[in-house]
């Protein structure tokens, strides 16, 4: 994927959603506007004050990270940090959404036994050990995460992600190794424009085409 040059200083880059997302880092923070060839999106302007040489969240508390994820939802915007790096899209499509929900329903308990509670949550943030906080289309748990108003620490046994055009390189090539670095067991990954679905797990890939029926490592079944 294509970065413009402004987004590449001392290693910080943005992945982009559904249209572009124009920004800048510098000493003050990081500047963020968004432009779409089809929307107005003017209006939407958000200013980061993140230190310039410091990983975000060093730099600033849970709480802050937090609240700066919640601004960013207003304006329209999808806020994840990835090993230091903050990640913008734009918020999801009705498609996205629906596909999303759609995928969110059909897990289940596969049919061996796994004792896997099979919890599934939609765009839940999530704290790793690196201190980063992803936010996957579909977070698939054995065990219930509490009830917090921060990113729970509960580490999800497998994830689902759902392809935006302009997205694939987060999905396809950045997610999954991090997932699977940190315990996760299945990293699904859907394109809804082709209906092709990559599962990934330690070790391996397989790739199919909706529908598709996976009986995941974690002990739950998805239906992409």
């Amino acid at each position: 994927m294509s970065l413009p040059p402004k987004f590449e200083q001392d290693g910080h880059a943005l992945f982009g959603g559904e249209g572009a997302i124009v920004g800048e880092v510098g000493k003050l923070g990081l500047f963020v506007r968004l432009e779409h060839p089809d929307l107005d999106l003017s209006c939407h302007e958000l200013r980061i004050p993140v230190a310039y040489n410091e990983a975000m969240p060093v730099a600033l508390t849970e709480a802050e990270i937090t609240r700066l994820m919640d601004e960013a939802h207003e304006a329209g915007i999808r806020l994840e940090v990835h090993e230091g790096l903050p990640i913008w899209e734009l918020c999801p499509s009705p498609l996205h959404t629906m596909e999303a929900e759609r995928i969110a329903q059909s897990v289940e308990p596969s049919a061996r036994p796994g004792g896997c509670g099979c919890h599934r949550f939609q765009d839940m943030a999530v704290r790793f050990p690196d201190g980063s906080i992803r936010r996957p289309d579909i977070g698939v748990f054995c065990e219930r995460p509490a009830a917090t108003q921060e990113a729970t620490r509960t580490l999800p046994q497998a994830v689902v992600e759902i392809v935006s055009p302009g997205s694939e390189v987060k999905d396809l090539e950045l997610s999954p190794p991090f997932y699977l670095r940190h315990g996760v067991l299945d990293v699904v990954v859907f394109d809804p424009r082709t209906g092709e679905a990559t599962w990934f797990w330690d070790g391996g890939k397989a790739v199919g085409q909706s529908p598709w029926r996976i009986e995941l490592r974690c002990g739950c079944s998805v239906t992409v």
